[in-house]
């Protein structure tokens, strides 16, 4: 899925594993390495995890899934689960190169990516928060 212009004028990369998603135990490392089908209903969602991406579409922000994760397990989840948002998978946290890819690939994404105040990075490791650090945008350590 690509962002929708249109409608979003500042974005959150959120990270999705231990941040929207209880998924840090062993049994899940398969899924995540794309080398199991993923089982959706095997997933825990943290509480109000879906409910804080509704609430910040409504206020005017578009959240995207920013994942070191396989596509096959971060895109089915962000599709079925979390709600039809964008994802970057594989980012290769905490560096910059597939996160600036995503970023300049889309004119308006890029000239939004000017004023760094419109992006901020949601996550629950130093990875996470390097990463918004490396772009320059505000982060948010936290845990649902």
């Amino acid at each position: 899925l690509k962002w929708s212009k249109e409608r979003y004028n500042s974005l959150i990369f959120i990270d999705l594993n231990g941040t929207l998603t209880d998924t840090a135990h062993e049994k899940f490392k398969p899924y995540k390495y794309g080398l199991q089908e993923i089982d959706l209903d095997a997933i825990p969602v943290f509480n109000d995890a879906i409910q804080f991406i509704d609430d910040t579409r409504n206020l005017g922000y578009q959240p995207i899934i920013i994942s070191d994760s396989h596509p096959k397990y971060v895109n089915k989840i962000a599709q079925n689960i979390i709600g039809s948002i964008p994802s970057v998978c594989l980012a290769d946290k905490p560096n910059i190169e597939k996160i600036s890819s995503y970023i300049y690939s889309e004119s308006t994404l890029s000239n939004l990516f000017v004023d760094r105040d419109n992006f901020i990075m949601i996550g629950d490791s130093w990875l996470d928060i390097e990463l918004g650090r490396r772009l320059n945008i505000r982060t948010v350590l936290t845990q649902f």
